[in-house]
């Protein structure tokens, strides 16, 4: 028997969220997932990542970087859409502290939304969604690349917002580097650098289709992914390379 489990990347509760809820005209689910429903719908799994405590604590944690945190009614599209599972392990859960995290937990268990990767202890953090997935561990850096070098492929579906279109990925140049094929989203600065079917697979950005389209024509010609893969390193390391970036600096100046 088998299982759909469909596994999504950063929730992201930017600040307009809790004013698009508040004011919101239809359904929240519809306004904020879009295209991405019926594919939830039709999961036995949905995972997303909560990639910032959902709290209205206000004194956060000294650190480098900012601290982040999204409004607890941003929750409601979550449940509205149907996911089911949340992971919680990342770099700004605990941003707010253990009173941010503890309030993210105590929020998704009040709606009905199991999750993983943070909890009380370690072994609470540790307990399994199901028996039937397994949840491994952290990775130490060495098996991070160990991991992303033996891959067919590397995606990347940046969705097309403000911190998309002012920011470069930096993990886009590693999996470049490795010289397998790249499947992207067109945002940004994305597409001074790459093109579609030359050194990367380009799809539209907030397109569930179109980058399942490119997904299956890296994965369907394995010669010209290869190929394309190939041209992806050598753009890195001819672009992206600390020695010619430092020349272009200096001749700038």
């Amino acid at each position: 028997m088998g299982i759909n489990i469909l596994l999504c990347g950063d929730f992201y509760p930017f600040p307009e969220m809790e004013y698009i809820i508040k004011g919101k005209t239809d359904s929240e689910a519809k306004l904020i997932f879009g295209d991405l429903l019926p594919y939830i719908e039709r999961s036995d799994i949905a995972a997303l990542n909560i990639e910032f405590p959902l709290t209205t604590q206000n004194r956060g944690e000294k650190k480098i970087g900012p601290n982040l945190k999204g409004n607890p009614i941003c929750i409601t599209p979550v449940c509205e859409a149907g996911f089911n599972l949340a992971f919680l392990s990342n770099n700004h859960i605990l941003d707010f502290g253990i009173e941010g995290m503890n309030d993210t937990i105590t929020l998704l268990e009040h709606n009905g939304i199991k999750h993983v990767g943070c909890g009380k202890n370690l072994a609470e953090a540790r307990i399994p969604y199901s028996d039937r997935i397994i949840f491994t561990g952290q990775l130490d850096r060495k098996s991070v690349i160990e991991k992303i070098n033996s891959a067919y492929c590397l995606v990347l579906a940046r969705p097309d917002n403000i911190q998309a279109k002012y920011g470069f990925p930096t993990k886009l140049g590693e999996y470049l580097s490795t010289g397998k094929p790249v499947i992207v989203t067109s945002v940004g600065d994305i597409p001074l650098f790459l093109r579609d079917g030359e050194n990367a697979y380009i799809a539209k950005p907030d397109n569930v289709d179109a980058f399942a389209n490119k997904l299956n024509e890296c994965l369907s010609d394995s010669i010209k992914a290869s190929f394309i893969g190939k041209k992806g390193k050598e753009l890195v390391y001819g672009e992206f390379n600390y020695l010619e970036v430092t020349k272009n600096i200096v001749y700038s100046m």
